[in-house]
């Protein structure tokens, strides 16, 4: 059996108590995993101070590996271990040591592996085993950076609609870990830490706004995952109007309202502009998506007067979990990949964790109000998104799909949301002071898609 050992080292503006308390979160490992690897089922008893166990499905391409481990070893601020139980490797270690540094700490991970099958299983798979553990230690190391140098924002009690959604699932860790309280607003009543609605019956919890300081209301009809007949464009314009209409009236009716209303949106209320530079300030598009993102504010703005609202126009959210990108990445992967006509179209797209940054930025940041875009500074062209797409898999990306194919096979939904061409800046944003992390789509996606040796 051969061992296998990485070390990887990070300094942290907190003390050693500080970062060891932020790993017993509850959502860390959530946090921490890489949107290419993200755990399913997890399963929690206890947690790092009590010996706790996990048990979870680990991704790996089509397959689902089980894995079950234990926290053993604690020893509360400076050390902790996670060994391996059951699951695909022969022997897996992980030791978190936590020293004390000038200015904070340096947290040290020191993972021991062996893979199955020995030296067989070595040569199958050691050097693609390392490059993906690699990659995820990269990733957890990004994101420690990202919250823990922070600064301090008072704990928050966060409601969320759309709770099991694709932003959400990114959003609600992140906010957990940096000692928010979330809620997440469902349709089934009664489960312990969530608050009841029901948008298409007006029904609300009594008092669903006690004790909130903030609303994220994330809820409504999928745009994208089929053709757009009538009665699914009702749908999607029905379940924006009724949802944010609800959640503006409890505000409107709270004996104490919440500080803060984000409402999404989208880029899709500028519509199809060609090369047209869009900030904030622009004017409605033409469409039907344009027209539901300006119905969906209004619903918003309405209680602009009872708090702060700020309606979230998020642009084409890049990450493996789902979305444009992971409905691209089959293509791409098996060398199919291409781009629409002649890929003039400009593409306002932003990455999963600077989205997640964003919103809680504009959280916390009360000069932020009205419109917002939620967009990298660096919109690109479809062609060159298909050609850095192709470059970080290491795939051709030559193909060139007619744009008649989308308009036949998608009608409506294929022009406005494949094919419309939207330069969109963040212009609220930055003026506000928000730094992205992943400003440029080279690096974004090498993080996102664990490829940054290709970057």
């Amino acid at each position: 059996m051969s061992l296998h050992e990485i070390r990887k080292e990070i300094r942290l503006p907190l003390s050693p108590e500080e970062a060891f308390a932020w790993h017993t979160h509850t959502d860390a490992l959530l946090r921490l995993s890489p949107p290419w690897g993200r755990p399913e089922n997890i399963r929690m008893q206890g947690d790092i101070l009590s010996g706790g166990r996990v048990s979870m499905q680990v991704p790996l391409g089509p397959l689902r590996l089980s894995w079950t481990g234990i926290h053993a070893d604690a020893r509360p601020p400076f050390f902790f271990r996670d060994i391996q139980i059951k699951g695909p490797f022969s022997l897996w270690e992980h030791c978190h040591h936590f020293h004390k540094d000038p200015g904070g700490c340096r947290m040290e991970d020191v993972l021991k592996y062996s893979l199955p099958g020995g030296r067989a299983g070595d040569i199958l798979a050691g050097s693609h085993v390392r490059e993906k553990l690699e990659s995820m230690f990269l990733w957890r190391h990004h994101v420690l950076r990202d919250d823990l140098w922070l600064p301090p924002h008072r704990p928050m009690t966060i409601l969320i609609s759309g709770s099991s959604g694709l932003v959400a699932e990114s959003l609600i860790p992140a906010l957990t870990t940096a000692g928010h309280r979330v809620i997440p607003l469902v349709r089934s009543r009664g489960i312990p830490g969530t608050r009841f609605w029901n948008p298409e019956k007006g029904e609300l919890e009594p008092n669903l706004l006690e004790g909130i300081h903030a609303v994220v209301h994330l809820g409504g009809e999928p745009i994208g995952d089929r053709a757009w007949t009538q009665t699914k464009k009702q749908r999607i314009l029905q379940s924006r109007i009724q949802g944010t209409r609800l959640l503006a009236d409890a505000i409107r009716k709270a004996s104490k309202p919440p500080e803060v209303f984000l409402s999404a949106s989208a880029i899709g209320y500028y519509g199809h502009r060609k090369d047209t530079v869009l900030s904030e300030a622009d004017a409605q598009g033409k469409g039907f998506l344009a027209s539901v993102c300006r119905l969906w504010e209004e619903e918003a703005l309405a209680v602009g007067d009872i708090t702060r609202v700020a309606c979230l126009r998020i642009g084409i959210g890049l990450t493996p979990r789902g979305g444009a990108l992971a409905r691209l990445l089959p293509l791409f992967s098996s060398g199919m990949g291409g781009t629409i006509g002649q890929g003039q179209a400009w593409m306002s797209w932003i990455s999963m964790e600077d989205l997640v940054r964003a919103i809680r930025f504009c959280i916390q940041t009360e000069t932020i109000k009205g419109p917002v875009n939620l967009t990298a500074p660096q919109p690109v062209r479809a062609g060159a998104f298909a050609q850095q797409l192709g470059h970080t898999l290491n795939r051709r990306a030559k193909l060139k799909v007619p744009p008649f194919f989308f308009r036949a096979a998608l009608g409506e939904m294929g022009r406005e949301i494949l094919m419309s061409s939207t330069h969109v800046l963040p212009c609220k944003l930055q003026s506000a002071g928000f730094a992205f992390r992943y400003p440029d789509l080279q690096t974004a996606l090498a993080l996102l898609l664990g490829k940054q040796n290709r970057s």
